[in-house]
């Protein structure tokens, strides 16, 4: 196995196992909004979903917070390069919602972008896992809310607007 992934993936869990309950606490005291961006990544009729090493570990959308002075669209297109080494073209909007974790509000914007070519390579320290679903047969142990976002996602297509979540 690769010496600096080995490095990287026990430097993140060292990193997280400190910070995470600092986090916790200053996100109780200071309550702030945070944005996040996630993709629905289609291929034909099939959909790319990731399964992250950390937190719920469920099947997901990739994507991730947005940083500073950046873009929904542009967070959007560096998660899904950085987790999925996959170069997106086209992004267009799906939805907004608000998620509230651990006490801190983030406005996440869902896009939609398909791709031809279906490869793709997993990142092994954010995502452990990734593969490709048909729309109909999602797997069962997802989060929730990726029902509701390809709901709007089929909707949204059929009138070529974003919906509301």
């Amino acid at each position: 196995m690769d010496v600096r992934f080995l490095a990287r993936y026990y430097w993140n869990r060292v990193f997280w196992f400190f910070a995470k309950p600092v986090r916790r606490v200053y996100r109780f005291v200071r309550r702030p909004r945070g944005r996040a961006a996630k993709v629905l990544i289609t291929n034909g009729n099939k959909v790319l979903l990731v399964r992250p090493g950390y937190n719920h570990r469920q099947w997901t959308t990739p994507g991730g917070a947005v940083d500073k002075n950046e873009t929904f669209e542009v967070a959007a297109r560096r998660e899904v390069e950085e987790e999925l080494d996959i170069q997106l073209d086209a992004l267009s909007e799906i939805t907004t919602y608000d998620h509230v974790f651990d006490g801190q509000t983030n406005i996440v914007q869902i896009f939609h972008a398909e791709v031809t070519d279906p490869r793709f390579t997993v990142d092994g320290i954010e995502i452990v896992e990734a593969e490709w679903f048909p729309i109909e047969r999602l797997p069962p142990d997802r989060r929730s809310r990726i029902d509701e976002i390809v709901k709007i996602f089929k909707a949204s297509a059929k009138t070529g607007t974003p919906l509301a979540l």
